[in-house]
């Protein structure tokens, strides 16, 4: 029973696979809406082939734990900045200038900057008062899990 259960959220996962991959190669539809269309989809082939039920909850659970890897592993190949750098050092493209002008389609750094700024304004964690930045009630409480986060995890620096 569990594996026929893994097994099924195997090849449903595969199915997500196939249709990501296919609507990112063949279709003009962006990197988001390409992996919301296939989650979706596979969604409701768990749906119709019945694997969402109480008996059969390990087989949803699996697929996720499978789409949560293939999403993070697509979001640092496609955004990761020392992902770029790599590339760019071995391509011989290498120069501080050249990455800080290219980042992001030819935005920039600065643009970089502005647009996770702008983010974190969007999400309510951080706002400007008195001409200054500060964290918002919700920021704080984000804050003091990320500060938890890097006690339990025994993490020395972040952001390198």
């Amino acid at each position: 029973m569990l594996i026929d259960n893994l097994v099924n959220g195997l090849l449903i996962f595969i199915l997500f696979l196939i249709l990501h991959l296919s609507l990112i190669h063949f279709t003009k539809i962006n990197n988001k809406l390409s992996l919301i269309i296939s989650t979706a989809t596979s969604y409701f082939c768990l749906i119709y082939l019945d694997k969402i039920n109480i008996e059969n909850l390990n087989v949803f659970f699996f697929f996720f734990s499978l789409l949560l890897i293939y999403i993070e592993f697509f979001s640092l190949i496609n955004r990761g900045f020392t992902i770029s750098i790599i590339t760019s050092v071995k391509k011989n493209f290498f120069k501080k200038s050249y990455i800080e002008k290219i980042y992001s389609n030819n935005k920039g750094l600065r643009w970089m900057l502005k647009k996770r700024i702008n983010g974190l304004f969007f999400i309510k964690i951080i706002c400007i008062k008195n001409k200054k930045y500060n964290l918002t009630n919700f920021g704080n409480l984000i804050f003091y899990i990320i500060i938890s986060s890097i006690k339990l995890f025994n993490i020395k620096k972040l952001g390198q």
